[in-house]
């Protein structure tokens, strides 16, 4: 057996095929992936939290306002927008829970 017999998971330490690249075995890899995914989908249940507390705050400062001043026009249309944040957050709250997954092929996912 040579130095490149073999190289060793840098997580749990088993053995792997050589390679010249740092090797993680299937099992912590799929681990890590799991972590990684149910970060994701804490972070965004409480995106979702944050969006709807934010909806409660505008609907407070619109029931205020006169609904023909300016002030309010500018809620209105920010109310909207995070209303549409709140459905799509809440859609792939609902879509990731029922599958069980976050889908992997995205490597990028924009949250504003």
């Amino acid at each position: 057996m040579g130095m490149y017999d073999e190289s060793w998971c840098s997580s749990c330490g088993c053995s792997q095929p050589y390679s010249p690249d740092e090797v993680t075995c299937g099992a912590c890899a799929t681990e890590q992936s799991d972590m990684q995914s149910n970060k994701l989908i804490e972070y965004m249940k409480i995106h979702q939290i944050s969006l709807q507390q934010d909806i409660e705050k505008l609907a407070d400062q619109m029931d205020a306002l006169d609904p023909n001043c300016k002030d309010f026009a500018y809620l209105d249309i920010e109310y909207n927008f995070t209303s549409g944040q709140l459905s799509a957050t809440t859609l792939w709250n609902l879509w990731s829970g029922s599958t069980g997954r976050v889908c992997q092929t995205h490597t990028l996912i924009y949250i504003s």
